[in-house]
């Protein structure tokens, strides 16, 4: 990124202006190599301040302030094109103001229209450079709005809109900055605007459009990574809905686990002093815990409907397999007994006919202490499959 930045600058770092007004516009003599080396560090400087920042609100307030500190401009903005729908639109993203510092805004999208300046600049991809835009030509296709001075007592006197365009050449927003003071430390009013403001000059466009190119990079890096993140964040939001229909008992259970785990790790930030005190999660980590916690049951998607919805210990086939088995015990044992039985009279007592009643009746009555009580096989499985509550 730094290096991007410093190749585009080469082409008026070699030959700097050998003037440059200071803090109260006075011209102030520079030595080349010196104001070039300051410069460079500076640019470079910005550009690893910017590949730096995740945040996008942040980056372009970053952006902003750095084109206005260089150019020493009293006011700025940054719109955002926006070409989520059929109707490209201008997204009025960040505004700073020194002379009206507590001025609130907020976002809004303009249309996309070469009767505004952002619009023109958005759609041609020319840069803007004006001395007073309350004197246009008649000839150009835009007009300066004329609301914000209205409604705030402000003069816009210079502007300077250029386009950010990343390596391709495709406009990813616009850079607007207002008036150029000729010192840093002048508020200005409606009054004395024309006296303490100037124009912007080439070299400062030089500056500017080098620094527009590498935001309109920095912006395409975070739009990338905020779109794959939210293509994450869709698919972490299906997955909890796969999983929910896998198991109608738990609905909400893994929402109401993220919500806890998140809450657990910010109330760990809060502590100042015990063991967990030197632990802190930032806002990523406590981003990926709760991924973690929506997706801590996933696994539920690779089983069986009827081993996750099984309300019991058995599954039915298997009670009346085990059941079976039981019955099948029942009958062998009486089985065994009736064998035994016959065993006994024909081989201890050997009856004749006339006398089989009555050896039947002594074996019954000897093998009594041998009967088992087949009643107590018969175990209620039923009630040993409850699962315990």
């Amino acid at each position: 990124m730094t290096t991007h930045l410093n190749l585009s600058l080469s082409s008026f770092l070699t030959s700097p202006p050998l003037s440059h007004q200071n803090g109260h516009g006075e011209g102030v003599e520079h030595g080349v190599g010196s104001f070039s080396s300051h410069l460079v560090q500076e640019l470079l400087a910005i550009g690893t301040a910017l590949s730096g920042i995740q945040d996008l609100d942040e980056l372009l307030a970053l952006i902003l302030l750095k084109c206005r500190e260089i150019t020493c401009s009293d006011a700025g903005s940054v719109y955002l094109l926006d070409q989520s729908d059929n109707v490209p639109k201008l997204l009025f993203k960040v505004t700073q103001n020194a002379s009206l510092p507590h001025t609130s805004f907020s976002e809004f999208a303009v249309p996309l229209s070469p009767r505004s300046l952002a619009g023109y600049v958005a759609l041609t991809g020319k840069i803007l450079n004006i001395p007073d835009a309350y004197n246009l030509s008649a000839d150009v296709p835009y007009t300066l709005d004329r609301s914000f001075d209205q409604e705030f007592a402000y003069r816009t006197r210079s502007v300077l809109v250029l386009p950010m365009q990343n390596r391709e050449g495709d406009v990813m927003g616009v850079l607007q900055l207002l008036n150029r003071r000729v010192s840093s430390q002048v508020r200005l009013t409606v009054e004395n605007t024309l006296q303490n403001t100037q124009p912007y000059s080439e070299w400062e466009e030089s500056v500017v459009r080098s620094l527009a190119s590498q935001a309109a990079i920095s912006i395409e890096r975070n739009l990338l990574q905020e779109s794959i993140e939210n293509l994450f964040e869709g698919f972490v939001r299906a997955s909890v809905k796969v999983i929910e229909s896998r198991d109608p008992c738990t609905f909400g259970h893994s929402e109401r686990v993220a919500e806890l785990t998140v809450q657990l790790g910010k109330e760990v930030n809060s502590l100042r002093q015990g063991y967990f005190s030197s632990l802190y999660f930032d806002d990523r980590q406590l981003q990926e815990m709760r991924y973690a916690a929506l997706l801590h049951d996933f696994g539920k998607v690779g089983v069986p409907e009827r081993v996750l919805n099984k309300q019991k210990k058995l599954h039915p086939e298997q009670l009346a397999q085990i059941q079976s088995r039981f019955s099948l015990a029942c009958k062998s044992l009486e089985l065994e007994r009736a064998n035994l039985k016959l065993d006994r009279v024909w081989h201890h007592f050997q009856p004749s006919l006339g006398d089989v009643h009555f050896s039947l009746e002594r074996v019954n009555i000897s093998l009594k202490c041998m009967d088992i009580p087949l009643e107590r096989v018969d175990i209620p499985l039923e009630r040993v499959d409850i699962p315990l509550e």
